[in-house]
């Protein structure tokens, strides 16, 4: 009977260990997947597959990754892996969902017979991005404030902007002698003004007219464009871009920065053409690429007609 008893425990022990056959990993400043497989030793692809993510998925700061270990299949580590205290969320509270593997903002809108746009502004949320694990308000929480969304001023673009009156000294003598003072004004009392001397004009120096304003300028549309709320800071940034699916059909620009807060909207122009982005994340540090300052992803290169591997784009935001 001992014998049965022992034989059960060590079977059951061993079934622990092989279901939790991975470990946890925490997203830091300038991971990727990439550094993260090689930290671990570890295939990137067994990863991909365990967090059902790609290459094409951009990885956040804090973000939780299951690292796989030893051989044990994607399959097995995926159902332990289930996420089953989600029932436990939605039995707290109704009105909240788990964020689960392969969910997106889309998806979870669908589920709940809701618009992406009331998931955003329910949850304060600067971006579609969600994360496994988080929890989000699937109807308008009680306490829920709308935030006052103030006009932006309309954008006049160079072609249409009213040209300038250029006033020259000419013209100044010119309405000088349309009136011309009387040789002596009286007041009340008869006590004689000076005269008024007349404006002499120096005809050697040349005349002085502004510039033109430049009209090569062209507006890429964007879905942040009405977003965008400037400041007055102006920098010209050393870019380059990663890889994203996102942008390509609904004009969703995203760039990544060091030194602009996420969320903030940005605006760019590069070679006279101008369109609207949102930072998404912070700058990843990668080996021999110091230089660069910005990083934009592969659709707003695109629309702005970037196409070299690091080129210099003004940013005003």
């Amino acid at each position: 009977m001992k014998n049965v008893v022992f034989l059960i425990s060590l079977l059951l022990g061993c079934l622990t260990i092989k279901a939790q056959n991975y470990l946890t990993h925490i997203v830091k400043s300038g991971e990727n997947l990439s550094i993260i497989a090689g930290q671990y030793k570890v295939p990137q692809r067994e990863i991909e597959l365990l967090n059902n993510i790609n290459e094409k998925v951009i990885i956040r700061v804090g973000q939780k990754i299951l690292i796989p270990l030893g051989k044990t299949s994607v399959k097995k580590v995926e159902k332990t892996n289930s996420l089953p205290d989600n029932n436990v969320v939605a039995a707290a509270n109704k009105n909240q969902y788990k964020v689960q593997v392969g969910d997106n903002l889309t998806k979870i809108a669908r589920m709940y017979a809701v618009t992406e746009k009331q998931l955003l502004e329910w949850n304060n949320m600067p971006s579609d991005v969600i994360l496994i694990g988080q929890v989000l308000n699937i109807s308008k929480p009680n306490n829920f404030v709308a935030k006052k969304t103030e006009p932006t001023s309309p954008i006049v673009s160079a072609k249409t902007e009213p040209k300038k009156e250029i006033i020259s000294v000419e013209n100044v003598v010119k309405a000088a002698d349309i009136v011309k003072p009387a040789e002596v004004i009286a007041n009340k009392d008869n006590v004689p003004l000076p005269k008024i001397a007349p404006l002499k004009v120096d005809n050697a120096k040349p005349i002085q007219t502004l510039e033109p304003v430049s009209t090569n300028l062209s507006l890429v549309s964007s879905a942040f464009e009405s977003q965008f709320q400037p400041t007055g800071i102006t920098s010209k940034l050393k870019t380059a871009t990663f890889k994203t699916g996102a942008g390509w059909q609904d004009k969703k620009y995203y760039i990544l920065s060091n030194t602009i807060s996420i969320g903030t909207t940005v605006k760019l122009n590069y070679n006279n053409k101008i369109t609207y982005a949102k930072v998404l994340g912070t700058l990843p540090i990668q080996a021999n690429e110091e230089q660069v300052q910005m990083r934009m992803s592969t659709a707003t290169a695109a629309s702005i007609g970037a196409f070299d591997a690091i080129f210099n784009v003004e940013v005003m935001y």
